[in-house]
């Protein structure tokens, strides 16, 4: 029944990117295959640590013997401690991987779960630190507006990097694709917000492997195109239902 129900999200998923959208949905699944370069991810924020929806998503991972992503936001504000205890006890309690982008493109191919957070609240990040450690769980982070931080928020992240998280692209100013590029055009959005936000963590020692579309807006057209830039691109994809 599962797996019934994985194929039918990711047939309509195509489907929706067949029309066109520009804000298509990418499956949150990752199964170890070339490419594909383009995924989705469930939104964790808000959600109750028993969410019945996101606990089975993680069951379904195991039994298909992939990776499951999920992003949050600002946590405790965004997703609370206890649903990131939830989810990544969930986890471990099934013998899952917790991954990071990296850990996807490197491989050993194992069934896991993938959690990232978006933006910029560095500090926030940074707590996490001893409920990742307490279940030895590696995740990404995707910043936005890395030239506005300070050194000292530069400096948690690379503590952060050194206990093999990663640190991933999520645009120079988190501009949105949709409203950028029918003003300025596709490749002006890749040269300006895309590409320098890759570039400025390179030059500061990181080694991202992986882009996430500002509010999940994306192309097929911009997917493509960035797959020569970078390993991953991440959609977005709702909350687990």
């Amino acid at each position: 029944m599962r797996a019934t129900s994985r194929l039918a999200f990711t047939l309509a998923s195509i489907g929706l990117g067949a029309c066109g959208d520009n804000r298509y949905e990418t499956p949150p699944y990752f199964a170890w295959t070339d490419p594909p370069s383009a995924v989705g991810a469930y939104s964790i924020d808000g959600l109750d640590p028993s969410d019945a929806a996101m606990l089975e998503k993680i069951d379904l991972a195991a039994e298909l013997n992939e990776v499951v992503l999920f992003y949050g936001h600002n946590p405790p504000i965004g997703v609370s401690y206890e649903t990131i205890d939830a989810l990544l006890g969930r986890a471990k309690t099934l013998g899952l991987s917790a991954l990071s982008f990296a850990e996807l493109a490197s491989g050993p191919p194992r069934a896991g779960i993938c959690l990232s957070f978006d933006d910029t609240e560095v500090d926030a990040w940074y707590a996490l630190e001893p409920i990742l450690a307490r279940h030895g769980a590696h995740v990404s982070f995707f910043v936005t507006r890395y030239a506005q931080f300070t050194d000292n928020e530069r400096a948690k992240l690379h503590a952060l990097y050194a206990n093999h998280h990663s640190i991933e692209a999520h645009g120079v100013n988190h501009a949105y694709a949709n409203e950028y590029i029918p003003q300025y055009g596709l490749q002006a959005y890749i040269d300006y917000e895309v590409l320098p936000s890759i570039q400025i963590l390179r030059d500061d020692g990181f080694a991202p492997v992986a882009y996430a579309h500002p509010g999940g807006a994306h192309t097929r057209e911009l997917n493509d195109a960035l797959a020569e830039h970078i390993e991953f691109v991440r959609g977005i994809s709702g909350r687990p239902k």
